[in-house]
């Protein structure tokens, strides 16, 4: 027999959806946009997984009762050897949008 090899040259690997919410959070106003927590990550392909969850911020730093917007970011993954896999996936970041500052005393 005479086996011949041929390379797929058209085949396509997408990245996977990822979706990472930003959860509810609440602070006394300080002047600043840092919020506490980070963001709830879905479901990682096997054998990966959160390497940072990355942080919360609000979108702006003034009072406001179940009416401000944080928003996660910077949530990395990896593999079990250790390898950045973030590129693989497709991630969407969805704000919370009912967090809260009081005022300050």
């Amino acid at each position: 027999y005479n086996i011949t090899y041929t390379d797929n040259t058209v085949s396509t690997i997408t990245k996977a959806p990822l979706s990472v919410t930003a959860v509810f959070a609440t602070k006394t106003y300080d002047g600043l946009l840092t919020a506490a927590g980070t963001g709830t990550v879905g479901t990682l392909v096997a054998g990966d997984s959160v390497t940072s969850a990355g942080s919360q911020a609000y979108t702006d730093k003034n009072f406001g009762l179940t009416n401000k917007t944080v928003q996660a970011s910077g949530v990395t993954i990896e593999d079990a050897g250790a390898a950045d896999m973030t590129g693989n996936y497709n991630i969407t970041y969805t704000d919370n949008t009912v967090s809260t500052i009081t005022k300050a005393p």
